[in-house]
């Protein structure tokens, strides 16, 4: 499991979500248990590559997955909508964030 999830950091921290994805396919495949943080990285990754879209994807992947996203999850998916320049769903989810008890920080 920690090789698992050596690999999954170090593909997320380098900006390489897809091939942190497979990472995590192949933990879930082998029956390891996939934590939060794991797909956080990766909800953060597609958020630092500017894909919305992807990075909402693998947010509800985690909510789907019954774990709760943390503070951190919700910032990168705002970011990644403000700097698509989509002011309204960066909107959008900070009131998803407020809504799952988290205070907005600066």
């Amino acid at each position: 499991v920690y090789a698992y999830r050596s690999m999954l950091q170090a593909f997320a921290r380098t900006s390489q979500p897809e091939e942190s994805a497979r990472w995590l396919a192949r933990m879930r495949v082998m029956g390891h248990e996939v934590k939060a943080n794991e797909f956080q990285g990766l909800v953060d990754g597609y958020a630092r590559q500017g894909k919305p879209r992807d990075a909402v994807a693998w947010f509800d992947k985690m909510v789907d997955a019954c774990l709760e996203p943390s503070h951190g999850a919700f910032c990168s998916v705002m970011s990644a909508h403000a700097n698509a320049g989509d002011a309204k769903q960066a909107i959008d989810w900070l009131e998803k964030m407020k809504a799952a008890g988290f205070i907005p920080d600066v």
